[in-house]
């Protein structure tokens, strides 16, 4: 009679049922009809937390959170702006993965320049400001630097020197020429202005006339006096009546060499028949 023993010796092997590591063993046998069979046992040797392949206990994970939790790191600058990087852990494929992304956290913005003129005690001033922006110690930084530059000096005021004499009128005058300067804004543009103003002068009050820029003394007879008899009446050859005149004569009219001058003659102011005795003719011989 055959016993178990004539039927072969045992054999396992170890594999895998789902997560489980399993070991399948065969065990010959000898039954009462004294025929050989074959008793499979199998015998769960381990449990696999993710993954069991070729009888072994594979893998991380089976899901994102078997990896570990996302996580941010600090803050820190990076071309003038503040970042942070994202840590993002995940499972593929029974591995655990992550992708590390730099992420912007705040745009500090760009540096800025910026100027305008203006009016300042009467020239003109430029106020620049520069604004630095940028990033340190992981914190975004702003400076503000303001500067005042005289632009243009518009100089004072100012008064020419005195042209020649002329004449308006009858009387003497000058003039010169006043510069008034300052700074001025127009629609928000400053600059210098200069308004040329003419000052004239009266410098003398002629009494009779102006010439060239002087005062004269005559530029009629009639500015010397006015003619006139003067004295008595006075007799001639006996025969005549006569009276002195003066007469006013202006020399050089019209110029600075103008003067006056005056002469008296003896003017026929009648004629006696009878004769003429202290300046009156007689009425008979």
């Amino acid at each position: 009679m055959l016993s178990n023993s004539d039927c072969g010796s045992a054999s396992s092997y170890l594999t895998c049922s789902g997560k489980n590591v399993v070991n399948v063993t065969t065990t010959p046998t000898c039954d009462e009809n004294g025929i050989c069979r074959e008793i499979t046992t199998n015998e769960t040797i381990k449990t696999c937390d993710f993954l069991c392949e070729n009888s072994e206990c594979l893998g991380e994970c089976s899901e994102d959170s078997d990896c570990g939790s996302d996580f941010n790191s600090s803050d820190y600058c990076f071309n003038n702006d503040v970042y942070y990087d994202f840590t993002d852990n995940f499972c593929r494929e029974y591995s655990c993965l992550f992708s590390l992304s730099k992420i912007l956290k705040q745009d500090c913005g760009e540096d800025e320049y910026s100027s305008f003129n203006y009016c300042k005690d009467n020239d003109v001033y430029e106020n620049s400001t520069t604004i630095n922006r940028g990033c340190a110690s992981a914190g975004c930084y702003e400076t503000i630097n303001s500067e005042e530059i005289l632009v243009q000096d518009c100089k004072e005021d100012e008064y020419s020197d005195y042209g020649e004499r002329y004449c308006k009128g009858n009387d003497v005058y000058k003039n010169r020429t006043f510069y008034e300067r300052g700074c001025s804004s127009v629609l928000g543009i400053s600059g210098c202005f200069e308004n040329p103003l003419i000052k004239e002068d009266l410098v003398e009050t002629c009494l009779h006339a102006c010439a060239s820029g002087q005062c004269i003394d005559c530029d009629d007879n009639s500015d010397c006096g006015t003619d006139a008899f003067i004295g008595d009446y006075f007799c001639q050859n006996n025969d005549y009546v006569y009276k002195d005149k003066k007469i006013f004569t202006c020399e050089n009219k019209g110029t600075p060499q103008s003067s006056c001058s005056s002469s008296t003659i003896p003017i026929l102011v009648g004629e006696c028949f009878f004769g003429c005795e202290n300046g009156r003719c007689m009425a008979c011989a």
